[in-house]
């Protein structure tokens, strides 16, 4: 009878080559996630593959061992893996990424960039460092000198793309071959950015930059038709914390599902990123905050060759405005509530929309979109700006 049941167990027991095949079964996820964080790092995850390694290690061990209890482990185990990882590891392969958020949107940047930036619970999101030439704060330039070396004149610069194109070390250059003294140029225009940020940033970095002039340039973001909610709404939304936020920031299995439970909106809404309410006041706001520190305050309109060469199309094909008539109002608007809270606070202003309306050749200074700036409108731009900060103000 004892032999009989020795037997019945051993013959219930799976051989070696089923048990090979289980563990092999395991060990696929493992060698593809590794792959995955040597090729692409940015789809790669070590926590997971860790988790699997330790899995592997487990399995190794079940299949040396005969028994039938073994067996049966080695069974559920292959089955958590691949049934629990493999989906990851899969979307991971695929270079599946989808906004942390669920539905956090903008006109610029589109979803499929979004993926791309660092992520920031106030700003939404930031210059990745790794990117070429971004600094170890997380924007264009060299890294910052902290505190203010003694005898520097520091320039801090608020912005958007414009600003993000590189005119601020212009700045600098032309106002250090003028022999006045040292400058140097703290540039946290981010492309995509509005006033909201700048109010963020202003708030953070003001303090530990010490500027001795502050200019501020937005406008066309803030202007921008909104998708989904303005930027003062999505920021309650967009700092939420918790185990449902960081495990649909760590896996894209939850990214996944929190697409299809939090579609993105298929066209912008029929209000602005930022309204005219909300300008005047971020304005206002980071004004009297770089003031706080002791700062000049520049307030600058944002140029553009609209007006003499015509609204491109793309940026209504692009859902950044109803139509190209609104582009030319709105765009107005926005630079007379910069004039306007210039006068009221009694800071400088450099109207560079005005001057650029006199310009003999605009196309020669703007990019075809009619925004962004050509290699001669940035040297313009640095030019007018050195002029300004160097000249007399009241000027």
């Amino acid at each position: 009878m004892g032999s009989a049941n020795r037997a019945g167990s051993v013959s219930k027991t799976p051989g070696k080559g089923p048990r090979r095949v289980l563990l092999l079964l395991m060990l696929l996820p493992l060698l593809m996630l590794l792959a995955l964080n040597v090729v692409r790092p940015e789809d790669g995850a070590w926590p997971l593959t860790a988790a699997l390694a330790v899995c592997a290690v487990a399995g190794f061990g079940l299949v040396r061992s005969a028994t039938p209890a073994a067996a049966g482990w080695l069974v559920s185990l292959t089955t958590v893996v691949l049934f629990a990882a493999g989906p990851e590891v899969a979307l991971r392969l695929a270079g599946y990424r989808h906004d942390v958020q669920g539905g956090i949107q903008f006109g610029y940047p589109r979803p499929e960039l979004f993926t791309q930036f660092e992520r920031d619970p106030e700003l939404f999101w930031a210059l990745p460092r790794t990117l070429e030439g971004v600094n170890r704060q997380g924007f264009i330039g060299s890294d910052w000198v902290l505190p203010k070396p003694a005898g520097v004149t520091r320039l801090v610069f608020f912005g958007d793309s414009c600003t993000q194109q590189g005119f601020p070390e212009g700045v600098a250059a032309y106002l250090r071959q003028g022999g006045d003294g040292e400058y140097d140029a703290i540039n946290l225009g981010v492309s995509g950015y509005t006033s909201y940020q700048g109010r963020v940033l202003a708030g953070r970095w003001s303090e530990g930059l010490e500027p001795d002039v502050s200019l501020i340039y937005f406008g066309w973001n803030d202007h921008w038709l909104a998708w989904g909610e303005p930027d003062a709404e999505k920021a309650a939304r967009y700092r939420t914390t918790g185990a449902l936020t960081a495990f649909i920031d760590a896996s894209r299995v939850g990214q996944w599902i929190a697409e299809r439970r939090m579609p993105r909106p298929e066209s912008p809404t029929d209000r602005p990123r930022v309204s005219q309410t909300e300008y005047r006041q971020n304005l206002t706001e980071i004004g009297r905050t770089v003031a706080g520190e002791g700062s000049r305050v520049v307030l600058i309109t944002a140029p553009a060759s609209h007006r003499r060469l015509g609204v491109p199309d793309r940026l209504v094909q692009m859902g950044q405005a109803r139509d190209t008539a609104s582009v030319l109002e709105l765009h107005d608007a926005y630079n007379a509530i910069v004039r306007e809270v210039a006068a009221d606070q009694g800071w400088e202003l450099l109207d560079l929309a005005a001057e650029a309306d006199r310009l003999p050749d605009p196309q020669e200074m703007f990019l075809p979109d009619g925004i962004h700036f050509t290699r001669s409108g940035l040297h313009w731009i640095a030019s007018r700006i050195a002029e300004h900060v160097g000249g007399d103000p009241s000027s």
